[in-house]
């Protein structure tokens, strides 16, 4: 333990406390510096779990027997904390997804998810708890977390307004991973982060809940729990179209209500769409290779709603 204090002394002498402005206002560090913060996080995880890796040398070690943190471990945390949070059902779903064993990968005990989420508990990686009665029990990382799988965000608690529909947008980031492995997600965290440094699509108004990346295609997804005023709907479901390839909307089944409404917003902002396209082709002026990308864009962006559980149940035309 003194030599990790003595490379933490070290650390925060050499780059000015960068920790700590790390997590307080959430500027950027040096990547010597980070790594090694991660090495000394590693070190003193391994005084309390035995830290393990694909890459370390085998050799017989004093804790043989005891829980080591894996590349699973990793892979899940980080995944964790792109989401702000996950349910305990949804965890164990990801330690089937990633898992190493292929026996685990079709399903995972109930036990094994409570071992692991006390593990990461243990360490300081993790908070778990029911947060309302009534709720699935959620987990979300610490700062400590974050730092060790190098997740360069703002902290997160749970709230009235976030406990149902962030699990809710995992479940559909769930989805689109196992309809598309070959795509990439983009959570609205980091939607946030990158932005903030100049990066990202979002130029004006709030974020999409995640983007879906497959191909040559660039999905602004929502999920949507509650009605919204129609005119606000409106103007999001708008301004999607206008820079996204598509719209994925994730609904409940029930209330039908939301649905409907969806339905209806959508079906206007098309028609909206289709006439300026029909206009574009009246206008003089234009190129006419210029004229036919236009209305493309205009004419073939669609906006496809589906229940949180993968159902597809609409898609506007001109897909």
């Amino acid at each position: 333990m003194r030599e990790i204090e003595r490379e933490r002394r070290e650390e925060e002498e050499g780059s000015g406390g960068a920790a700590g402005a790390l997590e307080g206002g959430g500027e950027e560090v040096s990547e010597a510096a980070g790594q090694r913060r991660a090495v000394r996080l590693w070190r003193e995880l391994g005084e309390e779990l035995g830290v393990g890796s694909k890459r370390a040398r085998r050799r017989t070690r004093s804790d043989a027997g005891q829980a080591r943190l894996t590349w699973r471990d990793l892979q899940v945390l980080r995944f964790i904390g792109e989401q702000y949070a996950v349910t305990h059902e949804q965890l164990g779903r990801l330690l089937a997804r990633f898992a190493e064993d292929a026996s685990e990968r079709e399903r995972v005990s109930s036990q094994l998810v409570y071992r692991m989420r006390a593990r990461w508990v243990t360490a300081g990686l993790v908070e778990a708890r029911a947060v309302i009665a009534g709720e699935p029990s959620i987990v979300w990382l610490t700062a400590r977390g974050r730092e060790l799988v190098e997740l360069d965000v703002r902290s997160w608690r749970p709230t009235m307004n976030t406990i149902r529909h962030v699990p809710a947008v995992t479940e559909a980031r769930l989805f689109l991973e196992s309809q598309r492995p070959d795509g990439e997600w983009v959570a609205e965290r980091l939607l946030g982060r990158d932005q903030g440094a100049g990066g990202g699509r979002e130029v004006s108004g709030r974020r999409p809940d995640g983007e879906f990346r497959y191909e040559d295609s660039v999905l602004a997804v929502e999920v949507e729990l509650s009605a919204k005023k129609e005119t606000r709907l409106r103007s999001i479901v708008r301004d999607r179209l206008e820079r996204y390839d598509a719209v994925w909307y994730f609904a409940p089944a029930e209330p039908t209500h939301l649905r409907e409404l969806i339905t209806r917003v959508a079906s206007a902002v098309y028609a909206e769409r289709v006439e300026r396209a029909a206009a574009l082709r009246r206008q003089g002026g234009l190129d006419d290779e210029r004229r036919a990308v236009e209305v493309a864009k205009l004419e073939r962006r669609p906006l496809t709603l589906r229940a949180l559980d993968g159902e597809k149940l609409w898609t506007t035309a001109g897909a």
